[in-house]
């Protein structure tokens, strides 16, 4: 990705509030449903672990959730892992080798997609 969407991606995780979520949705162009998850205190811990870039991991709806750290940014990984190449789930816009991500497939050198990540 580029600086912009780096840029744009730490404007959104400084922004979330971290508090009253309920469900977060990670999705894209490659799979328009993609993944729900609506555990509130995992979603706000999801949250809070982006804004105050720490790292948090934890076991929900069949998929193993990981935050941290991921070249200048944050990660949100649903492989379980961070800062690796894992198919799956991964949103990585700030990795320093443009390996940014992708959703349900490949996560370095991904084809070109749209990645969405809400928080409600």
């Amino acid at each position: 990705m580029s600086n912009y969407q780096c840029a744009a991606w730490k404007v959104f995780v400084a922004g979330l509030t971290c508090s009253r979520y309920r469900v977060m949705r990670f999705s894209g162009s490659r799979n328009p449903a993609g993944i729900v998850i609506t555990d509130p205190k995992i979603v706000n811990s999801i949250a809070a672990a982006l804004r105050a870039s720490t790292n948090y991991a934890v076991n929900s709806n069949g998929f193993a959730w990981a935050v941290g750290t991921c070249g200048t940014g944050m990660e949100l990984s649903a492989a379980g892992t961070i800062c690796t190449c894992t198919n799956g789930y991964i949103l990585k816009p700030c990795d320093v080798y443009a390996n940014w991500g992708g959703i349900d497939g490949i996560t370095c050198s991904p084809p070109a997609q749209s990645i969405t990540l809400s928080f409600e």
